[in-house]
């Protein structure tokens, strides 16, 4: 688990990335959203939020 204030990083963090690409006409897709919660509560880790990312569109090494 994760502190609170570590979780409300990790929102914040998030909410300027998805806004960031919302400005640049991008849309996140409900997977990343739903990964993006999962990473900001604590029950992933950053590799396996970005693991997911890379597998979802086709960037495993």
């Amino acid at each position: 688990m994760i502190t609170e204030e570590e979780a409300a990083r990790r929102r914040e963090h998030l909410g300027l990335a998805i806004a960031s690409a919302r400005l640049e006409g991008g849309a996140p897709s409900p997977a990343l959203l739903k990964d993006a919660d999962a990473y900001a509560q604590g029950l992933i880790d950053d590799n396996e939020f970005v693991s997911r990312m890379r597998r979802r569109y086709g960037l495993e090494d």
